[in-house]
């Protein structure tokens, strides 16, 4: 169990404020009609579970897309509670065997999903089953579109990395710092929270409900010979209370342990220095302005291990020692680094190197570093200092000195002046992961060189996915979007590679003719400036009223 603040609560698909709507039929309801067979033009497939149903969707988003609908109405997602687990995997049983039955077999170019409220037209629980997902077109990439969450993302990364996988089981309540995660082993729990720089902590979940009375009986049906390791008189413990937007009082605090002394607990309390630590774990919702009396979820669970939240300051831009105007972020070169999977004796690449940013964090976990960057200056650590009140860069200030800053020297290999437009590499497998942060021409203006024969115009259209690079040695594994303002946005793309390049492939990336629009160098660089320069004028005119 993992969480911004702590870690939580996310069930087998979503969670919400409402039971479903436990039995029964509404005749009103079309799927309720189409599992009692009372739609003659819906055909029901086969299915091997009689509370369920299966039929092809009206409007396909996929050359095949199937709803799988309980038997029973019952209301949205969002009504899913924890005792529904059980229904949402037979769901994905059924999904996964109706593909089968109709000849399609890899499962790994699957989309599964539920529709979250208001975005279901249809208030009766029913999974989306969509394949291959691979060949969505660009209305259904938008509408069955995954998660791409930073934080789920990165957990996911960590978890393959740790030899785990993030399963149908670990959807995520959104709105909530507070997730479960349903992770095989401490061990591999321990080992997710060495790595990961945007969960807080993780516990060892105990019971949770909607309610003190709901969270007391959840703690009395967990098992206690799972809670008696914990809990021998020869140990000590203490047990500590977080509240997610909201603060208690230390009358309130007690009131709330001392409430919990139905648990067998047979230790001695210690508050400096105990063997064992427990959190209360309450969640007040997001919005500051309107706080509950009281919480929308409570935990309770031990604690296992804190994440490596520290690595952000300790590693900050402000405290480096060569710097430049586009110095990756500590926090976002972690990020990255767990999403390339970057880990011990892998040699990783930065084709815009810049000052070294991503290379000092995939450096941290023991990866070889090298990269290339096509300013001869900043390779060499020459001419004017990016720092306030320094004019010249100082005769140590380069990429070396920042890995010797945090004694990760031993893992860097090198730095090449290159134009990245143009290839130098000899072919073969060179690079464990290629992780790279292209410039925008904002702050430091695009260049290549050689001359440039055409140039292409910039095209005011809105980002779509798709004009997402395509390669058919690439897998899109995952889409973050950060955003800068109101108006613009920066995306972290995280492929992996799934073939060997062949020379049929050389010229792949040309065939698509929706990304020419796209391809100006610096078509960001103009639209970004041209907002600027038109808020600029209208600030100037309103002045002048």
């Amino acid at each position: 169990m993992a969480g911004e603040e702590a870690t939580g609560a996310a069930t087998a698909a979503a969670q919400g404020s409402e039971a479903g709507n436990g039995g029964g039929y509404d005749g009103k309801c079309v799927f309720c009609r189409i599992a009692r067979r009372e739609e003659p033009g819906t055909e029901l497939l086969p299915c091997e579970y009689e509370d369920l149903v299966c039929f092809r969707d009206r409007k396909p988003g996929a050359p095949h897309h199937y709803l799988v609908v309980p038997v029973k109405h019952m209301g949205n997602c969002k009504t899913l509670k924890t005792e529904h687990i059980p229904l949402v995997k037979r769901m994905m049983e059924v999904g996964k065997s109706v593909l089968q039955k109709n000849n399609f077999s890899d499962l790994n170019d699957v989309r599964m999903g539920f529709h979250w409220p208001p975005f279901c037209s249809i208030s009766h629980l029913h999974l989306h089953v969509l394949a291959p997902a691979s060949q969505l077109g660009f209305l259904s990439r938008l509408y069955y579109r995954i998660n791409s969450y930073w934080f789920i993302t990165e957990i996911t990364s960590l978890l393959s990395l740790c030899g785990g996988k993030f399963s149908g089981e670990q959807e995520i309540r959104v709105n909530s710092p507070f997730w479960i995660l349903n992770i095989p082993s401490e061990e591999m729990a321990r080992g997710l929270m060495k790595r990961t720089v945007c969960a807080k902590s993780i516990f060892e979940l105990w019971g949770h409900g909607r309610s003190e009375g709901e969270l007391y009986a959840s703690l009395k049906n967990y098992p206690v010979d799972k809670m008696l390791p914990y809990l021998q008189s020869d140990s000590t413990y203490k047990v500590h209370i977080h509240t997610f937007n909201k603060t208690l009082t230390q009358a309130e605090k007690i009131k709330k342990i001392d409430a919990l002394e139905f648990l067998p607990f047979k230790g001695k309390v210690n508050l400096k220095n105990p063997e064992h630590i427990f959190w209360i774990l309450e969640d007040y919702g997001t919005n500051p302005n309107n706080i509950p009396e009281e919480p929308f979820h409570l935990y309770f669970g031990r604690w296992i291990a804190d994440g490596q939240r520290e690595l952000i300051e300790s590693y900050s831009v402000k405290k480096r020692h060569f710097i430049g105007n586009t110095s990756m972020d500590a926090c976002l070169s972690f990020i990255m680094a767990n999403h390339g999977r970057v880990k011990p004796n892998d040699v990783v690449y930065d084709p815009f190197v810049g000052t070294g940013g991503l290379l000092i964090s995939s450096a941290h976990f023991g990866a070889y570093v090298c990269g290339t960057d096509i300013d001869y200056n900043t390779i060499h650590g020459l001419g004017k200092a990016s720092r306030k009140n320094q004019k010249w860069r100082g005769p140590d200030e380069n990429i070396r000195a920042n890995l010797r800053q945090y004694g990760l020297e031993k893992y860097y290999l090198d730095a090449l002046v290159a134009d990245s437009s143009r290839p130098i590499w000899r072919k073969g497998m060179l690079f464990d992961a290629i992780i790279t942060d292209p410039p925008y021409g904002i702050r430091e203006a695009t260049r290549r060189t050689g001359s440039l024969k055409g140039a292409v115009k910039s095209v005011e259209r809105r980002y779509t996915e798709e004009i997402i690079p395509r390669h058919p040695c690439l897998k899109l594994i995952s889409n973050c979007e950060q955003m800068l303002s109101r108006h613009t946005s920066r995306r972290l793309i995280t492929m992996e590679k799934v073939k060997e390049f062949k020379d049929q492939d050389e010229n792949s990336y040309l065939l698509d003719g929706q990304y020419m629009p796209y391809r100006g160098h610096n078509s960001f660089r103009e639209k970004y400036f041209s907002g600027v320069t038109k808020r600029i004028a209208k600030e100037e005119k309103d002045n002048q009223k």
